[in-house]
């Protein structure tokens, strides 16, 4: 092994299983492509788990069972045994980049990559909140976001963020890059091919929604309101009819709305690409103005517009129209008012899906990679 070899650790699933996991792999494919040799540390839910090595996307991925007790996930907060264990057998490491990592265990880790001379990197995608969870969770878990996001952070390397939010919030810190959600273009999930027509207009929500987060409920009343004068539906992939009564409380009548479930990442991306339009409405906190919907991303790059309301950074994205439409706010008359404007402009394709391809985003990593490079040998 060289003395290019970077730890990739935290809360994703490879190969797709999650939104975390999409990010780090372009992180790691723009790192490989500087010259980095990236391992993951994975932790995974997968019930056919034998501690088996794998590999993804042409990354050595190592794989550790997630537990879901609730003192397995108490001991993650703080536990590091297995980043030990691996650095142990393993040296010339250049960084860990710890993914949304426990504020306890980044410490800890913090330390230990100081002594070694290893630099010690954050990619920080969100700033979490404890909506509609238990009072003990909601305890412990605030304390860990806080120690993590207006401690931890500050003392360590760099930073890697999602949004301008965060890249504000750290900059005069840390060094700090900001990568929006990437995709590799190449990939055959992006290649589309009969794709059949449907009737009517169709607009897509993809997630996992949360009341903390998405207007999933307005965004249904508008359909339903305006179902009365367009032939107009709205597709929902990620949760039942079921859960999504019992998430909203909602007790009116749903109509014009498929509720799909969980599909593979696969089939999601065909449904978003056959669709008119995505839509994303969410409360404007700082939760949602931290984060970056990776549902927007893939949108853009399926060919399909969007429709999205004036939360953080998707606001420069959606001011000319080209990349779909606008909502000023989350009142459900403003929402219906910018879907039916939506559904007059049907037809109107994106013309550039490439916008976030990782290689349009080198550049400026490698400009961030050279100042850690910098620090590194002034650690060592």
């Amino acid at each position: 092994m060289g003395e290019k070899n970077i730890l990739y650790i935290g809360g994703f699933e490879l190969p797709d299983k999650n939104a975390a996991a999409h990010r780090v792999v372009s992180i790691a494919r723009m790192l490989r492509e500087l010259g980095f040799y990236v391992v993951f540390l994975n932790r995974t839910t997968d019930n056919t788990f034998n501690g088996e090595q794998k590999n993804y996307y042409g990354f050595k991925c190592i794989e550790i069972k997630k537990h879901l007790n609730k003192i397995s996930r108490l001991k993650e907060l703080f536990d590091i045994s297995y980043v030990v264990h691996w650095l142990n057998t393993n040296e010339d490491i250049w960084a860990i980049i710890a993914y949304n990592y426990p504020a306890i265990a980044l410490n800890r880790l913090r330390g230990i990559c100081k002594k070694r001379g290893i630099l010690c990197i954050a990619d920080v995608t969100e700033w979490y909140g404890v909506m509609d969870r238990s009072l003990v969770y909601k305890f412990t878990k605030s304390l860990d976001i806080a120690f993590r996001m207006k401690y931890v952070h500050k003392k360590i390397d760099g930073v890697i963020v999602i949004s301008s939010y965060l890249e504000e919030y750290y900059k005069s810190f840390l060094p700090v890059v900001k990568i929006p959600p990437l995709v590799d273009t190449n990939d055959l999930k992006w290649t589309f091919k009969d794709i059949k027509k449907h009737k009517g207009i169709r607009f897509v929500y993809a997630g996992t929604p949360s009341r903390e987060k998405e207007k999933l409920d307005s965004m249904i009343k508008s359909i339903e309101y305006l179902s009365r004068k367009y032939d107009v539906y709205l597709d929902i992939v990620g949760i039942s009819k079921e859960q999504f009564i019992n998430i909203y409380n909602y007790n009116r009548p749903i109509k014009n709305v498929s509720f799909h479930g969980r599909l593979s990442h696969v089939d999601t991306l065909k449904l978003v690409a056959k669709d008119d339009y995505s839509i994303i409405i969410r409360d404007e906190n700082r939760v949602t103005i931290a984060g970056f919907p990776t549902k927007f991303v893939e949108s853009i790059t399926c060919g399909t517009k969007v429709v999205a309301n004036s939360v953080g950074d998707l606001t420069d994205y959606l001011k000319t129209g080209d990349l779909g439409f606008l909502v000023h706010s989350t009142n459900i008359k403003d929402i219906t008012s910018i879907l039916e404007i939506a559904i007059r402009n049907k037809g109107k394709k994106i013309v550039n899906k490439k916008i976030f391809d990782y290689r349009c985003y080198i550049n400026i990593f490698a400009c961030f990679v050279e100042t850690m490079s910098q620090k590194r040998r002034g650690i060592k």
